[in-house]
């Protein structure tokens, strides 16, 4: 009977799957009430034993269907669907998490248009995640929760390099954002100082050794804990350890420079191979390094650009620049009161105690026209500039590089936006083309336990203990977004062990999901069995058809939900004559309307 219906095809998992559209095609009318038979079906009966006991033969249950109306079996056979609705909300008020699982959900990809340029993304990594699972989905800009915008959102193949090294990705194993008190972006990596003193770092990093840093994946982190300050610049990472300076990268220039000082407690270098830098000491005194800087001064604060370096002076707190000047950079603002400074490649920022943000030098993206006022930090990249307001929202303005597939792999630059990334932040750092910034706002957490996870797809089905939205959460821009795993330990306390970061697209009610045949497991196989289901599903559908006809939950098959149900059926000999109309009309019309007077 099923070869008279039309096929949908759709495509699963990269092979053509059909399912036979049945229900939705023909429309069969109990016009006349003496025209069909009642009876009533046993708890549990399934629809082919009900066609069996009635017709004696099996294969006849889809006319059970047509005449009640019945548009998905799966869901609606001997329940309403009031009651259906009712039932599942009860036993399964949950929700699911979608994760990004291609590259065109990755955040800040619409920057890079040729996705052939970008490895291929095979989706988050899901494994080590089980049934029972705690998770803890946090959102907002919470105390040391880290977040990147800018190019390096994406890991590229080696043709086209630059920027995207994956160095505005956080890593997915990068779990100690909590502890994290310091940020800093070189040139196309970024890096991170926890409160213990550990660094962590991620992108295009400098030659970190296996002897000092552990590498997992993506994530460096130090082996040492015992690091207070740290300075990315270029494609180097110098670190205060012990009041002493060390260099991880291309440190010649260091190691010309650096002569062993010690009580640093912060230090800034040039970007340029390291041609320079300065050190402050504990009680203010400055120490230069190869780049001729002020003398017989204090200094409040540094920063180092690509060949010069801004510091404040401590009696007025003015500026004063060194090094080169190729770009107007001592051009300075004739300013005092300075709470904040930056530089970047040819340009450079300061801040004063009423809010006001200066910038000179290079201007060539606007990276020193100043939006607005009322800033509290500022950071200097290639061509972009950035501030944090007083009530710690972002600004950005200027130029990022990034590559579409118009220019192949040469550099474009496109304004800055910073979509995705809203709340308040008490850090702000810029490599050449991206920003990193930490947190200080609230974090919003809710948590649940996990029920299934299906690795296919990327998501993972949640049975809620707190989530108050109503409705589905969709992500614009999944930066920053926060989706932690615990396990239960022997001691009977939870043990943090995944993050999932910047790759977390929606989070729906779990009702409303389309769930796979195969998330049904051994309850439901389409072709191992040779049951109804079998006969009337015959493979999956496309996971983002929301108006499905076919959503199996784990439920639907377990006699004991079933209860004694009203069904209304024709005869033998009605029901040839309902097939011959099927067959003889299904080729011409899209949907056969049929009166059950006209099958006597």
């Amino acid at each position: 009977m099923f070869e008279y219906f039309p096929k949908i095809q759709y495509n699963f998992d990269g092979i053509t799957q059909t399912v036979t559209n049945i229900f939705k095609s023909v429309n069969v009318t109990v016009d006349q009430q003496d025209t069909v038979t009642t009876s009533t079906t046993i708890p549990g009966e399934r629809p082919d034993q009900l066609s069996a006991r009635l017709f004696n033969r099996t294969d006849y249950f889809w006319s059970l269907f047509l005449t009640n109306g019945i548009k998905n079996p799966l869901r609606e056979w001997a329940q309403s669907q009031d009651s259906y609705t009712a039932q599942i909300e009860k036993e399964y008020d949950g929700w699911y998490y979608q994760f990004a699982n291609t590259s065109n959900y990755l955040p800040g990809v619409t920057a890079y248009q040729d996705i052939s340029k970008i490895d291929p993304y095979q989706g988050v990594d899901l494994t080590g995640i089980s049934v029972g699972d705690l998770i803890i989905y946090e959102t907002g800009t919470g105390p040391f929760s880290v977040k990147c915008l800018g190019a390096g959102g994406v890991t590229s193949s080696a043709d086209c390099g630059n920027p995207q090294f994956g160095q505005s990705l956080i890593p997915d194993n990068f779990n100690k954002q909590q502890d994290v008190v310091q940020v800093s972006a070189g040139d196309y990596f970024t890096a991170c100082l926890d409160s213990k003193g550990y660094i962590y770092a991620w992108g295009k990093t400098p030659s970190l050794s296996s002897a000092k840093f552990t590498q997992n994946d993506r994530l460096y982190s130090s082996k040492d804990g015992r690091y207070t300050f740290i300075d990315a610049t270029g494609e180097n990472l110098i670190a205060v350890l012990d009041g002493s300076l060390v260099c991880f990268g291309g440190c010649t220039a260091f190691n010309t420079y650096y002569s062993g000082q010690t009580g640093i407690v912060k230090t800034a270098w040039t970007a340029r191979g390291i041609s320079g830098g300065v050190a402050i000491k504990s009680d203010g005194t400055v120490v230069d390094f190869g780049l001729s800087g002020p003398t017989g001064v204090t200094l409040n604060d540094i920063a180092c650009g690509y060949e010069f370096c801004v510091g404040v002076l401590g009696n007025t707190r003015g500026i004063t620049v060194w090094g080169s000047n190729t770009y107007n950079q001592k051009s300075i603002p004739g300013i005092t009161g300075v709470t904040a400074i930056a530089a970047g490649f040819g340009h450079a920022l300061a801040v004063t105690d009423d809010g006001t943000a200066y910038g000179w030098g290079l201007n060539t993206n606007g990276q020193t026209t100043i939006p607005s006022s009322g800033y509290a930090s500022v950071s200097a990249g290639f061509k972009h500039s950035a501030g944090l307001k007083t009530n710690g929202s972002l600004e950005v303005w200027g130029s990022i590089t990034t590559y579409s597939k118009n220019s192949g792999c040469t550099g474009i630059t496109q304004t800055v936006s910073a979509t995705g990334l809203t709340g308040a932040f008490s850090r702000i750092s810029s490599g050449n083309d991206h920003i990193v910034l930490m947190g200080s706002g609230t974090n919003y957490k809710y948590t649940g336990v996990v029920d299934s996870v299906d690795p296919v797809y990327k998501r993972i089905f949640v049975k809620a203990y707190q989530f108050t939205q109503a409705t589905p959460i969709l992500l614009d821009d999944p930066s920053g977004t926060i989706v932690s795993f615990w396990k239960l330990n022997t001691n009977g306390k939870y043990t943090q062990t995944k993050t999932i970061q910047h790759q977390l697209l929606t989070i729906g009610k779990y009702l409303d999901s389309t769930l796979y045949v195969d998330q049904a497991g051994l309850i439901l196989d389409p072709v191992a069995g040779t049951n109804w289901q079998s006969v009337y599903l015959m493979n999956h559908q496309t996971p983002d058809i929301n108006e499905s006809f076919i959503t199996p939950r784990k439920q639907l098959l377990d006699i004991d939900l079933y209860n004694k149900t009203q069904i209304d059926h024709l005869n033998t000999d009605q029901i040839t004559l309902l097939k011959g109309k099927i067959s003889n009309s299904l080729l011409a019309d899209d949907v056969i309307n049929i009166k059950t007077s006209e099958l006597i």
